[in-house]
């Protein structure tokens, strides 16, 4: 699991909406990363809990990455 970059409420006026920084897993950034409408926008780096424990694409948990 990373932390991501992505695409969030682009109707909102606050970066932090448009472009959330949220974990995602293994297997969603690998499914996204030569789609053209892949949510991602960039890999932050590794997992953050302050995100949260689960994948913001999928909801898969990080006890089962």
């Amino acid at each position: 699991m990373k932390t991501c970059t992505i695409l969030g409420d682009m109707s909102s006026d606050r970066a932090s909406e448009q472009y959330p920084e949220v974990n995602v897993c293994d297997e969603c950034i690998q499914r996204y990363k030569n789609s053209e409408d892949s949510p991602i926008v960039n890999e932050i780096g590794d997992y953050d809990s302050d995100y949260g424990e689960e994948c913001a694409l999928c909801e898969k948990h990080i006890s089962e990455e």
